[in-house]
């Protein structure tokens, strides 16, 4: 065998072994999540703090105050946090409040500021600061965010509740999904990349291991963020829901799990431009590679590399064409891997199978990009 061989077959095995493991930590995650919910139906029913910051959202707000009026868990409170809103959004919140049937706080801050009184200088992530003022704020014993411009459905704090109040979990993440509200290369990507890096947060979960999941759908029990040394003690990141994942996984003892459950599904919207989008998702790739949790940074490094050497393989199939039998297999990989994610997502997921089979060849080469513009230290804007 020459070494040529025996490097291509190293990596395919390395390659399909991670996403094998990946694929296995799906399935468990979801199997865990049937028998707590089988088991757990009846938890006791205690308040949960739904945390929310606000900025500019007018547009949005409507849909996801709907979705939040509706709820069925008998017990929650609302703290929104207008991060200095300059549109209608205000005047949105006051009017949910006034009809809600559920506790409603409004924090306004006119400015977003650190302790001392000084100003961001824009290393400070806003959105952080503003959450640190909700849950500062907050009496539950379960802590769920979501952001502004999301949707939820009715049974979105009952069944993220249930699972929480499973012994000894700390953290559930929530799926994610980009709205099919528009069509093209640009959306229907970001609706493919959305659901990947959903089944990346729960095979994380599932192998034990998970160091990062979407801020906009995250149930944490209150003790489990106190006994990590609270909010206060999460370092200021660009991902500063992973950041919180972290603190609690590295120094407590509970545990954190993936759902996917259809009521647990929150949607967003697609990012308008490839400009913003690439912002959104190297702001989330600058977290995973330099992020100070050793295991997600590691993890993420090796994922990031590996798909590295496999977008090298095309210039290098110029010289020698064997080297296209490496994207060949890792193209494979991926379309057999992400099969229990677009099972589980159902009509969240609508790409049909020629969209799907394109993304997830697209996929390798824009996450590579994010890796070559974080290498080269391009940064993320923050969240404003």
């Amino acid at each position: 065998m020459s070494l040529f061989t025996g490097l291509i077959i190293a990596y395919i095995a390395v390659f399909s072994l991670l996403h094998g493991s990946l694929f296995a930590g799906v399935l468990w995650e979801r199997a865990r999540e049937k028998r707590r919910l089988r088991h757990n139906g009846g938890a006791p029913v205690s308040r949960v703090s739904v945390v929310i910051p606000v900025r500019n959202e007018e547009a949005l707000l409507p849909a996801l105050l709907a979705g939040l009026e509706a709820q069925t868990w008998p017990d929650i409170e609302f703290f929104f946090i207008d991060d200095g809103s300059t549109d209608a959004s205000p005047a949105l919140l006051e009017d949910f409040k006034r009809r809600c049937g559920f506790p409603v706080t409004i924090i306004t801050r006119e400015e977003n500021v650190l302790e001392d009184g000084q100003r961001d200088g824009g290393f400070v992530n806003r959105k952080q600061r503003a959450l640190s003022y909700g849950i500062a704020q907050a009496q539950g014993s379960v802590l769920l965010f979501t952001d502004a411009d999301c949707e939820v459905g009715p049974d979105w704090v009952r069944v993220m509740a249930q699972n929480v109040h499973a012994e000894n979990i700390g953290v559930v993440l929530g799926p994610v999904y980009k709205a099919a509200d528009a069509h093209g290369v640009l959306y229907d990507y970001q609706r493919f990349d959305h659901v990947v890096r959903g089944m990346y947060i729960a095979a994380a979960a599932g192998l034990g291991a998970a160091g990062g999941g979407f801020g906009n759908n995250i149930a944490v029990r209150k003790e489990a963020l106190d006994a990590a040394g609270g909010y206060e003690s999460v370092p200021p990141s660009v991902t500063e829901d992973a950041a919180m994942i972290s603190l609690i996984r590295k120094n407590t003892g509970y545990t954190v799990h993936a759902v996917y459950d259809p009521a647990t599904h929150v949607f967003t919207r697609c990012e308008p431009t490839w400009r913003r989008l690439v912002n959104q998702t190297l702001r989330w790739h600058h977290g995973g590679l330099f992020s100070p949790d050793a295991v997600t940074a590691l993890s993420f490094g090796v994922l990031a590399l590996l798909y590295f050497l496999c977008a090298l393989c095309f210039p290098l199939a110029v010289i020698h064409p064997p080297f296209l039998i490496v994207p060949a297999a890792v193209f494979l990989v991926i379309v057999l891997g992400n099969l229990p994610v677009k099972i589980y997502a159902g009509k969240s997921f609508p790409l049909k199978l020629p969209a799907y089979l394109f993304h997830s060849f697209f996929m390798e080469y824009f996450f590579t990009w994010l890796t070559v513009l974080s290498v080269i230290g391009k940064k993320p804007d923050w969240k404003r």
